[in-house]
Order: structure tokens, then C-alpha cells, then sequence
């Protein structure tokens, strides 16, 4: 059997500027296991606790009641990508690698 580890990605380097790195470490991520874990974004600890715990209690409810939501995605505003960590013209004009 094989196992794959979650890769963890620090982005702290990303949003200093030196984007190059992470942008490779997450490409290497979603290409080869599909997941990653990503540290150093500044989230407050107690923000993270609270999605977890919602999504807990959401998960843990019957699967009937966890049906998708009749609000549009377009009116939910949850979360946005702060401006630092959004792709620069030159990471989108990147072409992905082949496998």
C-alpha cells in the first residue's frame, strides 16, 4: 500500500514577494496528491478553531439536512482572497507542466 503525506505549504514567502517557490510547491501539491495545508497566511488561530467546529456540527448532522444551500454562490461571501495572495500576471501567463 502506498501513502501520501499532505504536503504542508508555508505562504508567509508568497506574500513577501518571493512568489516563485510557493507557486511551484502548490503546483507540485495539486499535481501529485491533490491536497496541501497551507501555514503562514496570518489567519487568527481562533478563526480556524471556529470553521472547524462548524464544520463539525455540519458534517455530524443528517446527510438530508446537509442538502446544498438555495443561496447563490455569487451572494455568499465567506471568505475572499486578500489582494497579496492573488495570482500576478506573470504566475497566470505560466504554463502548467505536464506529468
Amino acid at each position: 500500500m502506498i501513502t501520501q503525506h499532505v504536503p504542508v505549504i508555508d505562504i508567509a514567502p508568497y506574500l513577501a514577494g518571493d512568489r516563485d517557490a510557493v507557486v511551484e510547491q502548490v503546483r507540485d501539491a495539486c499535481e501529485g496528491v491533490g491536497f496541501l495545508t497551507i501555514t503562514g497566511h496570518g489567519v487568527e488561530p481562533e478563526i480556524i478553531d471556529n470553521l472547524r467546529s462548524n464544520a463539525r456540527g455540519f458534517f455530524a448532522r443528517p446527510a438530508d439536512e446537509r442538502k446544498p444551500s438555495t443561496t447563490p454562490i455569487l451572494l455568499c461571501r465567506a471568505a475572499t482572497v486578500p489582494s497579496a495572495m492573488r495570482a500576478s500576471p506573470t504566475d497566470r501567463a505560466k504554463k502548467p507542466r505536464r506529468i
